[in-house]
């Protein structure tokens, strides 16, 4: 039951290491093909950027700065080394709000987000972020089989722990699958979310499908079958992932990066902002070593394409009044009838200047929509 202060801290002698790597290590110099372009795989040319901008520009120090600015803990529950963040609001209104990461991310993913929510206008919220299981300064899940329905559970007992009999959700990727738990079986306590992914179908044999129903089902249909190679390897050999990738930081900033490319807005993949976030990301990867731990999330659940059915299904219908952000340039966007489908929809936007990791990349939208959920919706 105790909660102990936690400081994330990499040594002197692993940073040394891993720059001595990457001093080592032998990139490609050209593309595969002449003609290749980014349906091959990562960008030569921006994989070639950030890997320069690693090596002589990045700060591991600064961003290690920017993460110890919260109040870190850790706390064991179900034998589960639990790390997370706990930002309290000094507004004596504030409500709770659990912020769950999914994959590649962390919770460094919502750390654009923290002092807005607990100290800038309107609604203030105490900040609870954790690591899942298997990512980052959490321990790996205890057993074969544990699936978001077991993070969402920890989570829950996590929020009672710190005292909290009420909380708001908010979450992308894999964490809306372990908010849409939370939603499904703790809504008496789980009050109202916000997503910014949410998997879901048409209803069967529509006929009026709108224009934006219709690019959202071919987005998602381009995602199903051009993009999820990577989904494949973790849903199968997640230790095999952890050979190849986890004493390997180039590959691993490959495989990582590699989606924080090719679901968020181009007009930010060149930015020092975005190489930064990109690369504090690949870094705590590599030095937590949680690359296969994290690969877990894709092998005990749902594929992508049983996401639509999972969601869709009576019994992980989301029971909480939930709003969902529609991001354009996000992996899947998914329209209002589609996700009104798995739950209780009460609330729709279209955002289309941002894309899959949203907290990084347009943190003042996602605080003005949670604002707006959790004001209209809160009861």
């Amino acid at each position: 039951m105790s909660i102990t202060p936690f400081r994330p801290h990499i040594d002197i002698r692993s940073t040394e290491r891993l720059h001595s790597k990457l001093k080592d290590i032998r990139v490609p110099t050209q593309e595969i093909l002449a003609s290749a372009d980014k349906a091959y795989g990562v960008p030569h040319k921006w994989a070639t950027e950030l890997f320069n901008y690693w090596q002589n520009t990045y700060s591991w120090s600064a961003a290690e700065g920017r993460i110890n600015q919260f109040e870190h803990f850790t706390t064991e529950i179900e034998q589960v080394s639990l790390h997370f963040i706990h930002q309290k609001s000094k507004d004596a209104n504030a409500k709770a709000i659990l912020l769950i990461h999914g994959w590649p991310g962390s919770f460094y993913e919502f750390s654009e987000v923290i002092k807005p929510l607990t100290e800038g206008p309107g609604q203030k919220f105490h900040c609870v972020v954790p690591s899942l299981p298997g990512f980052c300064f959490s321990s790996a899940p205890p057993r074969k089989g544990w699936t978001v329905k077991d993070t969402a559970r920890i989570l829950d007992e996590l929020m009672q722990r710190l005292g909290y009999k009420e909380y708001v959700v908010q979450a992308g990727d894999w964490g809306a699958m372990v908010a849409r738990e939370l939603g499904a079986k703790y809504s008496e306590r789980c009050k109202v979310m916000h997503l910014n992914w949410c998997p879901g179908a048409l209803p069967e044999g529509v006929q009026d499908v709108t224009e934006r129903e219709r690019w959202c089902e071919e987005r998602k249909g381009n995602w199903r079958t051009e993009h999820v190679g990577y989904a494949v390897l973790m849903r199968t050999r997640p230790q095999s992932l952890s050979w190849m990738l986890e004493d390997n930081p180039v590959g691993l900033m490959t495989f990582i990066g590699e989606k924080y490319e090719e679901a968020s807005n181009p007009a930010v993949h060149y930015t020092p902002h975005w190489m930064d976030h990109v690369l504090t990301t690949v870094c705590l990867y590599f030095h937590t070593r949680c690359i296969g731990t994290s690969a877990l999330l894709y092998y005990e659940n749902p594929r992508h394409d049983q996401f639509a059915a999972y969601c869709g299904a009576a019994e992980n219908a989301i029971k909480c009044p939930f709003g969902y952000t529609s991001m354009g340039f996000d992996t899947s966007p998914n329209s209002k009838r589609a996700a009104g489908g798995t739950g209780n929809l009460v609330w729709y936007k279209e955002r289309d200047d941002a894309g899959h990791f949203a907290c990084l990349e347009a943190p003042q939208a996602i605080v003005e929509d949670v604002r707006e959920v959790v004001a209209k919706f809160w009861s």
